[in-house]
């Protein structure tokens, strides 16, 4: 199946100066799959260590020496390795995680060997190793669960997908638009993981979705159990399922467990984006850029790593395909706000990159669901489940921090509109509000 992150490593291969990669993700996301890509679309012999499988490989990095430690490995392995021609794939590599700090010496002995480490829930295991890492020698990718555009791939829609990312048309007929809408109702259903959009583009049953949502959750919590030396397995699990139920409102610590200390809840959740597992979406004064520098660490919301993993959690898969839309636009807009935010991650932010949303302190309870940052430019963001919903909230954003351009999605066709309106408080207010089908986010 197809992903953009193999275009990605593919610049990486070619580019001078390449430096070894730690390639991230979660669990089950298709790292091991797209380096074997990568591998084949080369023509370069892939070696791949997997950590995990063979902990015995991890003998031959004892040396600070990439030509003994590639010596060594065709003595193990039983074959010659070209180092003009292949790449080395060091997998799990959480499982022996002092080979991490041997990345350096690939990068200044044998920059002509591409190297790729890779592993799921680093942070748990490598501990005090992630502070003796190769700065400035390696550099790092992470792997999001399958975006829109890359499950359209895997369902054979290439031509749809074509259209809407790459031609972004101003005007969709209505029978190409109402079919965005049921691939992407689909899409909100299966989620992202690998996995799942296999058998759901394979066989198109649900039921068999499920179990793999199911089966990938219960892979979270097993993982949880290796590290329990460092943090409750327990609240760990606690802490990621709350975040599936707090979907779509700020986050409440209190919710997770109120027999277990704040601080202890604090960890695990930090833990868990750290992970990847989740991603925190900070409150934002929003009165310029830079928007952190108004941001208040102690109101956030907080986002699932994947859609389908969370409609799991809430025991919410449907068997009916008839139950897709009730489902998705039913629950006050939570799922469409979880979906939009995973794709705005996986397609415009770092990892590492902050998110943000505005949400009226003090009276009131306006809120606007994202908050984002273009150049010098503070653009608004509102989801919408439906096709109509109040804009109070956002006709007063607009007036109080004297904004001209706004964003909102929904399942509307797209269009530009010129807005003049009262707010509630009866301030004029005027600015260009550009709509967007949530499919096209």
């Amino acid at each position: 199946m197809r992903r953009k992150m193999l275009d990605n490593l593919m610049e990486w291969v070619d580019s001078k100066g390449r430096k070894p990669m730690i390639l991230r993700g979660a669990r089950q996301t298709g790292k091991t799959y797209v380096v074997r890509q990568l591998a084949e679309k080369c023509g370069r012999e892939l070696v791949e260590l997997n950590f995990e499988r063979h902990p015995e490989f991890a003998d031959a990095f004892n040396s600070n020496s990439p030509s003994e430690i590639i010596s060594t490995l065709e003595v193990i392995l039983g074959k010659d390795i070209d180092e003009e021609k292949a790449i080395l794939f060091l997998d799990e590599i959480q499982e022996s995680a002092f080979i991490l700090s041997k990345l350096r010496w690939f990068y200044e002995e044998m920059p002509q060997l591409p190297v790729i480490a890779a592993g799921s829930l680093l942070e748990f295991a490598l501990g005090d190793y992630m502070e003796s890492m190769p700065v400035g020698r390696v550099t790092y990718r992470y792997l999001h669960p399958f975006t829109f555009e890359e499950f359209l791939w895997a369902l054979g829609e290439t031509k749809l997908a074509k259209l809407i990312f790459d031609e972004c048309p101003e005007e969709f007929p209505d029978a190409i638009h109402n079919k965005c809408l049921e691939l992407y109702r689909q899409y909100c259903i299966v989620g992202g993981m690998p996995e799942a959009v296999k058998v759901w583009a394979k066989s198109g049953k649900m039921s068999e979705c499920v179990q793999i949502q199911k089966d990938l959750n219960n892979s979270f919590r097993e993982d949880f159990n290796k590290y329990r030396k460092r943090i409750s397995a327990e609240l760990l699990r606690k802490t990621l399922e709350s975040v599936a139920y707090q979907t779509g409102g700020t986050f409440k610590y209190s919710t997770v467990d109120r027999g277990v200390r704040q601080s202890d809840i604090k960890e695990a959740f930090n833990m868990l984006e750290k992970a990847g597992l989740i991603k925190r979406i900070y409150h934002t004064a929003a009165n310029g850029v830079p928007l952190g520098a108004e941001k208040n660490e102690r109101i956030f919301k907080a986002i699932f790593l994947d859609a389908g993993l969370v409609m799991a959690i809430l025991g919410l898969c449907p068997l009916d395909r008839n139950q897709f839309e009730e489902l998705i636009w039913s629950n006050k807009g939570a799922m469409a706000e979880q979906i939009c935010g995973q794709q705005l991650l996986a397609k415009h932010f770092a990892d590492e990159d902050d998110m943000f949303f505005w949400q009226q302190t003090g009276s009131g309870n306006g809120e606007i669901d994202y908050i984002t940052q273009a150049g010098k430019d503070v653009v608004p963001v509102e989801i919408k489940a439906g096709s109509s919903g109040s804009m109070k909230s956002l006709h007063a954003f607009m007036y109080n921090k004297g904004l001209k351009y706004a964003e909102r999605y929904d399942t509307n066709k797209p269009s530009v509109q010129k807005v003049s309106v009262k707010t509630n408080k009866g301030q004029h207010v005027e600015y260009t509000l550009k709509s967007y089908p949530l499919y096209m986010i």
